[in-house]
């Protein structure tokens, strides 16, 4: 009596069977084993539900072919089983889902084990035919490419990953060093890190928001995180740009000059390059209505050249500001009226305090009355500019300037309209 245990369910003649008919079931069975080795369609879901597709014993059937494609007529609403019988068959196969509904399958033989397989995508597959619990394996866990992998097309896509919560990475395994490049999922950061975990020593991570965050590996003293521009020129001549740095905002909706680089900082040739010579310029460009221009350059020499006016937290610079209004009472300079001026009022004076200043601190003082004022010097020593007398008071005349320099944090000069 014939059998049919093989894992395709070929037909196993017995003893003394099929007299006279051994070559129409050889020759089914060899029709049978070339189905095996090829490509079927099968339109299963019919229905928006679970289904089955069974091997037949001796018979043609879809599920026999190595490489699977599961379509069908019904547009599926949720995730559906395929179970591929008998549950006692054990067998590599590539199943393609290309059912409707863009609704993943799950590949089952029994109670062991699934797979699922995306919408559009293909899995390769085994069945262990164990039986009621069989179950269903990716047969591509693991795999090991030697020498070269290559993905073609017009647009080639690997895709790492199933959208679930997961780290995942490329991981290069050094000699010495092990790298990675990698999604970590949990702070939505992509890294490139040393070592073989995601989050372990990262180098370079970006957010989901684009910033950058470069950090060095090395924990010794002086061991600074290094960027480098380098220019691939083998020629440097003068005013070559030979590396730059640029803003712009290309996506605002207000467009034209919106759109142009908004600034920027370039590392310019100040001449031709030599084996003795690369003195370059760091030039400083900002942007009012216009592509961003040079209004501030740094030169190989050390001088620092801008178009508009230099401020500090005191004003511009070349200017005397007023440190707020004329003091009408007496008032007791301050550190913080270094480089200002000190208006005087009605009824006002200044006190030049001791152990105060530093050397090369100075203060302008205008006397803004119609009469004099006094300077009082509680400062160890303080002279009148061209004379070598210790002073205790210097008088201000009307609508007078007076500079007071310091030698010092205990010795001034005072000059100026002084009576």
């Amino acid at each position: 009596m014939a059998t049919y245990v093989n894992n395709l369910r070929l037909k196993e003649i017995g003893t003394g069977d099929e007299s006279g008919t051994w070559g129409t079931s050889t020759n089914t069975n060899l029709e049978l084993i070339g189905d095996a080795l090829g490509y079927a369609t099968e339109a299963i879901f019919a229905s928006d539900a679970n289904q089955t597709t069974t091997v037949l014993n001796g018979g043609a059937d879809p599920a026999r072919a190595m490489f699977y494609k599961a379509t069908g007529s019904a547009t599926l609403s949720a995730s559906r089983d395929l179970t591929i019988a008998p549950d006692d068959i054990s067998r590599v196969m590539f199943i393609e889902n290309a059912t409707t509904g863009s609704q993943d399958i799950v590949i089952k033989q029994g109670s062991g084990a699934s797979v699922t397989i995306g919408n559009g995508k293909t899995r390769l597959v085994y069945l262990d035919g164990a039986g009621g619990g069989a179950a269903v394996i990716d047969s591509m866990t693991d795999v090991v490419v030697s020498d070269s992998f290559q993905v073609v097309g017009t647009t080639p896509t690997i895709t790492i990953g199933d959208g679930g919560a997961e780290d995942t990475k490329i991981l290069f395994d050094g000699a010495a060093q092990d790298f990675y490049v990698g999604l970590d999922d949990t702070a939505d950061d992509f890294i490139i890190g040393l070592g073989s975990a995601v989050g372990t020593t990262p180098i370079i991570s970006l957010t989901e928001a684009g910033a950058i965050t470069l950090k060095g590996t090395v924990t010794t003293d002086d061991s600074p995180m290094a960027l480098t521009l380098q220019t691939a020129e083998v020629d440097i001549a003068l005013n070559d740009v030979i590396g730059k740095i640029d803003f712009q905002a290309p996506d605002e909706a207000a467009g034209t000059d919106a759109n142009l680089v908004a600034a920027g900082i370039e590392a310019v040739s100040e001449g031709d390059f030599s084996s003795s010579n690369n003195a370059t310029k760091l030039s400083f460009k900002t942007a009012a209505s216009e592509a961003a221009a040079e209004k501030m350059a740094l030169s190989s020499a050390g001088a620092l050249t801008v178009t508009g006016s230099i401020s500090d937290g005191d004003g511009k610079l070349r200017a005397i500001p007023q440190d707020g209004a004329d003091k009408t009472g007496a008032y007791t300079l301050l550190v913080g009226d270094v480089g200002n001026m000190i208006g005087i009022g009605s009824g006002g004076s200044v006190v030049i305090p001791d152990a105060t200043f530093a050397e090369g601190d100075a203060i302008v003082v205008f006397n803004n009355t119609t009469g004099d004022a006094t300077i009082t010097c509680t400062i160890t020593t303080a002279y009148k500019a061209g004379e070598d007398a210790d002073i205790a008071t210097a008088t201000l005349k009307t609508r007078g300037i007076a500079t007071i320099l310091f030698r010092s944090g205990t010795v001034c000069a005072i000059s100026g309209n002084l009576a």
